[in-house]
């Protein structure tokens, strides 16, 4: 089923209500009318860190105040939560052209964020953790063709268009596909990762499971190229490691093995268009 995804201006929604209605429910949102800083800022920020526009994102020390970046207060009293754990670099900026789009994915270490739309536009779809598309084995990435087009039938979604100002609540492993729209399109999104599993969601028991295999098996993430350092799940080290990977114990982890497997044999299928959509992303960037 399609949804639509809330936009509620940033004035007529106080933290509580955000923590109350989203965020602890983990249910994106759009908050609107948030004054995003300059072009300028940015560049600014990526001179700072010696970082220049290419295939991912350039990360950023900055977390709350700067000379430059005023953070908004929902962000700030976000990341001063004691429930969540924060990267060594928390802060991501994005700059890319017209036509680039990132691979459907759900974010690794159980990552949640906030994205800021700083300059252009960007077309987003979301998919519910709850119906969730294949993925390739023991990796984020969703196993669909280039031109995927959620069906919905099939799974609960929502499409939406994102312009300056607006900043959207992406819980964790909530699947994405975001396109740029315009010339040059950028953005600021801060990340952390909850140090507690959610097993309420298909894809929340299956990351716990399959960072069990991994640190079970470490050549699984030589095998799918993930250069998540796992002694550092999400920034919080091997105590929040254990504690994601002691979530999913017994026939949940074997079913979960076995989930994993059966997609191998797919992957010669998928292999063409998962190079073509590759070399698009990488050509389409500034």
């Amino acid at each position: 089923m399609q949804f639509a995804i809330p936009r509620i201006p940033v004035n007529r929604i106080p933290e509580d209500e955000f923590l109350d209605r989203f965020y602890r429910l983990e249910k994106p949102v759009i908050i609107t009318g948030i004054e995003p800083p300059t072009d300028g800022v940015i560049h600014s920020l990526l001179a700072r860190t010696g970082s220049r526009p290419g295939p991912g994102f350039a990360g950023s020390p900055l977390t709350c105040e700067s000379d430059e970046l005023v953070v908004p207060e929902l962000v700030r009293a976000i990341l001063s939560r004691d429930d969540i754990v924060l990267r060594t670099r928390p802060i991501r900026l994005w700059m890319q052209a017209r036509g680039h789009r990132t691979l459907l994915h759900y974010d690794g270490n159980s990552l949640q964020g906030l994205n800021w739309q700083v300059t252009g536009s960007k077309q987003w779809t979301l998919i519910s953790p709850n119906t969730p598309p294949p993925f390739f084995p023991f990796h984020p990435y969703a196993m669909t063709r280039a031109n995927f087009n959620p069906d919905a039938d099939r799974y609960d979604f929502c499409q939406f268009v994102t312009r300056p100002g607006d900043l959207v609540f992406v819980p964790r492993y909530w699947p994405h596909e975001v396109t740029a729209l315009e010339h040059r399109s950028s953005n600021i999104n801060w990340v952390w990762t909850p140090r507690t599993p959610n097993l309420q969601v298909a894809i929340g028991r299956r990351e716990c499971a399959v960072l069990a295999w991994r640190n079970l098996i470490p050549g699984l993430s030589r095998l799918i190229l993930e250069p998540t350092r796992l002694h550092d799940y999400g920034g919080g080290g091997e105590e929040l490691s254990r504690v994601y990977t002691e979530a999913v114990r017994g026939r949940e982890l074997v079913r979960a093995l076995a989930s994993e497997l059966a997609r191998l044999p797919l992957l010669p299928f998928y292999y063409t268009d998962l190079k073509w959509q590759f070399r698009h992303a990488r050509e389409s960037l500034i």
